[in-house]
């Protein structure tokens, strides 16, 4: 009687952060309770590759942000008082390009504590959004139902577009 040849056993897919792929009708395997080990090497690579990630971004965004809200003033100009357009695309060109100025020297000069630097470019973000954001509470109440929808539809883009610009770094996402 031939011998029954060994069951060949396939190591679980790993996704390398300590869950295991299991098919839908098979419940045998249960993802991994074992904590992913943090290699702080690995953790200080990642961060630089954030930074720099978020840095670059910085540097380029200005400029595209210069023609929306050249934009957005366009479409507000005739119901909302020039001075106050002004002065929020003022506001809003100043900290984009602080930003940058700050982002070129963080490309330029790696620093040496790159979380504090992140933490710096999530502030720039946050302050970024901020002004953004007052776009609606400024320039909504003067304006038109078409107005107001294209200023929304302006305002919803952009935030679409600085999810990409800060998708590299989970804080400056959220701020």
């Amino acid at each position: 009687m031939p011998t029954a040849a060994p069951k060949r056993s396939t190591p679980p897919r790993s996704w390398g952060c300590g869950l295991l792929k299991t098919s839908s009708h098979d419940n045998s395997r249960k993802p991994a309770t074992v904590p992913v080990a943090e290699d702080p090497v690995r953790i200080a690579h990642l961060r630089r590759q954030q930074l720099n990630l978020l840095a670059r971004q910085a540097t380029r965004s200005p400029f595209v942000i210069l023609i929306v809200s050249a934009f957005v003033a366009y479409v507000v100009s005739e119901h909302v008082p020039l001075a106050l357009v002004g002065l929020w695309g003022l506001v809003l060109i100043a900290v984009l390009f602080a930003r940058r100025a700050y982002a070129l020297r963080q490309l330029s000069n790696p620093p040496a504590d790159v979380q504090r630097a992140l933490g710096r470019m999530v502030w720039f973000a946050f302050a970024a959004g901020l002004v953004t954001g007052t776009a609606g509470p400024l320039f909504f109440s003067p304006l038109s139902s078409e107005g107001r929808a294209l200023l929304t539809m302006i305002l919803v883009c952009w935030t679409a577009g600085g999810v990409s610009t800060a998708a590299a770094y989970a804080r400056a996402f959220y701020a």
